[in-house]
């Protein structure tokens, strides 16, 4: 089984949008471990949608938040893909205070 397009890198600029990683593998329906940093990622987590539609597997993070940014891997059998997660908007509010 190979890796036909890898995982991208990602930037969001603005909060509270969602972002999806996307990969192809050769062969469908596999079973894929998404993790974020080195924690694995639960389907059951309401934060992630994980699914597959043929050989495109992907991973969508809801209403990105600055503490989502990390490298998010796939990983299945022996090879895995790795991309990473910035978060570019960081919201900064300056008071002039006179």
């Amino acid at each position: 089984m190979d890796i036909i397009k890898p995982l991208a890198d990602q930037t969001v600029s603005k909060m509270n949008t969602d972002v999806t990683f996307t990969c192809e593998l050769n062969k469908p329906n596999t079973k894929v471990v998404w993790y974020k940093g080195r924690t694995s990622i639960s389907a059951d987590d309401t934060k992630y949608t994980i699914g597959n539609d043929g050989c495109v597997y992907h991973l969508t993070v809801k209403g990105v938040k600055p503490d989502d940014e990390s490298d998010y891997t796939m990983n299945f059998k022996d090879k895995k893909s790795t991309a990473e997660l910035f978060v570019d908007g960081m919201l900064c509010t300056f008071i002039d205070i006179p």
